[in-house]
C-alpha cells in the first residue's frame, strides 16, 4: 500500500490499497474511508470504489483531496466524507467488446474493475447526459467485466462473464441473470477445470442456442449454458513442452463449416476439430511461446486462419501475427512492417478478402493485401492498446475497444470505395457517396436545438494530391447557396465531419444567446471543387423522426 502525509499536519496519514484509510495520530490506528459518492453522470454504483491507486492532497488546503481508484477519479472537499465522481472522463479499459443487431445497435463491453456497460453506436459529447448503462455491477461498484455475447436470433438475451469462467445469462427485458457457469457448475469441479482470467467463449454462428467454453479443455453447451459437456481432450498439454499451459486463451468456430472449431492457449498451443469436437489435432508448430489471444476464421476460405498472439505476460514484447491456408499445419508470420508491439487481436473485413484489421499495443492497423504490408488506420485515434475489433456488418462500422481510452468506432464505406479505386483511379479527384443526414431536434419552446441530438455528417472524397478544394452545398431546387467551405486536402483518402450549421451570430449583448442555424430538412446537392474539375452528389437531411 502507499502512504501518504498531509503535507500541514503529519500526525494525519492516508493509506491506499484494496480500501482506503486513515490516520490521525501518526499511523497508531486507521479508519476506512467511505464517504458519500455524487455522479457527474447517472450511475447505479453506490460506494467508493475499491483498488486505490494514487492519491492527491492540495498542499494549502488538505481538506481538499483526489483519489483515483479502479473506477476513475474521485473528488472531496472533506477529507473524504463526500465524494463527487468524475464519472464523464473516457478511459474504460476493455477487454472484449460485441454488438447487437438492433437499430441503433448497441455496443456491449467487459471493463476492467468496472463491470460490463452498454449502450447506443453514438459519438460521445461530454456535455450530454450519458446513455450508457450497466449489465451488472457488484456491490463494490465495480467487478471485472470479460466477454460478453448477445444473442444474434434474440437481443434480449445476452451472456456475460466474470473472471475465471464465471458465466451468465441474462434477461433484458425481466432484468434477471442466471449463472450458468461452467465454472460454478458439477462437471467443472469433478474435472478439476482451470480457467484463464478472461475466459473465452462464443455463441456458435450456425446455432445461436450453442456455446462454447475454453478451459483446461473445451466445453459445449446445446441449451443456452443449461447444461455442459467436455469435448476436447486436455489442451494444456502440448506435444511440446515448452508450451505447456494454464488454459485457453481463444475460441472460435468457422463460419463457412459448422463443426469446424478451434482453439489457443496462453503458451502458444494451437489445436482443430473437423468434427464439432469429436477429434482434436494440435498444430503448433511454427507459433511461438505466447497467448493467443484472438482467432479469426476466414469467411472466405474455410482453410483459412489468422491468429493474434502476446507475450507481455511473459515479458516479450514483440508483435505476433500469423495466417495459416491449411488449419494450422503450416504457418506464415504476416507482422511484415508493422511496429514491434505486441499485438491482441485481428479481424478480417467481411465484404473484401484481402483487407485485415490489427488491434495493437498502439493502435490499429490495416492490410489491404492479407498482411504483406500494414499502415495505421486514422491518425486521431490515442496511442493507446486496443484490446479488441468488431465489425457491425448492417451499418458496416468497425467498433475499437481500447484498454485505457474507451471506445472508438469509424464506418468503412469509405475505405471501401478507395480500396477498389484503380491505380489510374488514384490520380483522379473522387467524391464518394454521402450518406443521409438528420436534422437535429428542435426545443419545445425557442429556436434552439438539443445539442445532444447532432450528428455530424462525414463527407468523404480522394485527392491525388495535397491541394485546396472548395466545398459548397446548395438547395437541390433552386440553386441557392447554403453553405461554403474552404480547406487543404491531404493526398489519398480525406474526410470532413460537419456538424451542420450554416450560419452562426455571436453578440456581446447582455440577454443574447449565441445562435447557430442549422440546415433544414429537404434535398440538397454538395459539390467538391478542385484543381481538375468540380464533382457533386446528392443527399437529403431528414426530419427528426425520433
Amino acid at each position: 500500500a502507499d502512504i501518504y502525509v498531509n503535507p500541514l499536519d503529519d500526525d494525519e496519514l492516508y493509506t491506499l490499497g484494496v480500501r482506503m484509510a486513515r490516520s490521525i495520530n501518526g499511523g497508531k490506528s486507521f479508519a476506512i474511508i467511505q464517504g458519500l459518492v455524487q455522479h457527474i453522470q447517472p450511475s447505479p454504483a453506490q460506494t467508493l470504489h475499491l483498488d486505490h491507486c494514487e492519491l492527491w492532497i492540495n498542499p494549502t488546503n488538505p481538506d481538499h483531496i483526489a483519489v483515483g481508484n479502479d473506477g476513475g477519479l474521485y473528488v472531496s472537499y472533506d477529507k473524504g466524507d463526500n465524494w463527487l465522481h468524475h464519472n464523464n472522463i473516457p478511459a474504460g479499459e476493455f477487454y472484449d467488446i460485441t454488438l447487437d443487431n438492433q437499430k441503433p445497435y448497441n455496443i456491449y463491453g467487459g471493463v476492467q474493475d468496472d463491470a460490463t456497460v452498454y449502450g447506443p453506436a453514438k459519438e460521445w459529447d461530454a456535455s450530454r447526459t450519458d446513455q450508457w448503462k450497466y449489465l451488472w455491477i457488484d456491490p463494490w461498484s465495480g467487478g471485472d467485466g470479460c466477454v460478453t455475447e448477445v444473442d444474434p436470433n434474440d437481443p434480449n438475451t445476452v451472456y456475460f462473464s466474470r473472471q475465471h469462467g464465471d458465466g451468465l445469462r441474462k434477461d433484458m427485458a425481466a432484468d434477471t441473470s442466471k449463472t450458468i457457469g461452467p465454472s460454478r457448475t458439477k462437471i467443472s469441479k469433478e474435472n478439476k477445470l482451470r480457467y484463464n482470467f478472461v475466459s473465452p467463449y462464443i455463441i456458435s454462428p450456425h446455432n445461436s442456442k450453442t456455446l462454447y467454453h475454453g478451459s483446461n479443455h473445451v466445453l459445449k453447451s446445446t441449451d443456452r449454458g443449461e447444461n455442459w459437456n467436455i469435448i476436447s481432450n486436455d489442451i494444456t498439454k502440448s506435444i511440446d513442452p515448452n508450451k505447456i499451459s494454464w488454459a485457453a486463451g481463444a475460441v472460435a468456430e468457422s463460419v463457412l463449416e459448422e463443426g469446424l472449431l478451434f482453439t489457443g492457449t496462453d503458451h502458444g498451443s494451437f489445436w482443430v476439430s473437423k468434427n464439432g469436437g469429436k477429434s482434436w489435432q494440435e498444430n503448433s508448430k511454427g507459433l511461438p511461446i505466447a497467448y493467443i489471444r484472438s482467432i479469426q476464421p476466414s469467411r472466405f476460405n474455410a482453410s483459412r486462419i489468422y491468429l493474434a498472439m502476446t507475450g507481455i505476460n511473459y515479458d516479450d514484447l514483440n508483435n505476433y501475427l500469423f495466417t495459416s491456408d491449411d488449419l494450422g499445419k503450416t504457418w506464415q508470420s504476416i507482422t511484415a512492417n508493422l511496429p514491434n508491439d505486441p499485438a491482441n487481436v485481428i479481424i478480417e473485413d467481411p465484404v473484401f478478402e484481402n483487407i485485415l484489421y490489427a488491434g495493437c499495443y498502439r493502435g490499429v492497423y490495416i492490410s489491404i493485401n492479407r498482411g504483406k504490408t500494414w499502415q495505421m488506420l486514422g491518425k486521431n485515434l490515442p496511442a493507446v492498446s486496443v484490446a479488441d475489433l468488431a465489425i457491425q456488418e448492417r451499418e458496416n462500422d468497425l467498433v475499437i475497444g481500447t484498454h485505457g481510452r474507451g471506445i472508438y468506432y469509424l464506418n468503412l464505406n469509405p475505405i471501401h470505395q478507395a480500396y477498389q479505386l484503380s491505380t489510374n483511379d488514384k490520380n483522379i479527384y473522387h467524391l464518394f457517396k454521402i450518406p443521409d443526414a438528420q436534422y437535429p431536434k428542435q426545443v419545445d419552446t425557442n429556436r434552439e436545438v438539443d445539442k445532444s441530438t447532432i450528428t455530424l455528417l462525414p463527407i468523404s472524397f480522394w485527392t491525388p494530391t495535397k491541394s485546396r478544394v472548395t466545398m459548397l452545398i446548395k438547395d437541390i431546387n433552386n440553386e441557392e447557396l447554403i453553405w461554403e467551405k474552404n480547406i487543404i486536402a491531404k493526398k489519398g483518402l480525406n474526410q470532413f465531419r460537419w456538424d451542420l450549421v450554416t450560419k452562426t451570430e455571436h453578440s456581446n449583448l447582455p440577454y443574447f444567446v449565441d445562435y447557430k442555424k442549422y440546415i433544414q430538412p429537404g434535398a440538397y446537392t454538395f459539390y467538391l471543387k478542385t484543381p481538375q474539375k468540380i464533382i457533386q452528389q446528392n443527399f437529403i437531411i431528414k426530419e427528426w423522426g425520433y
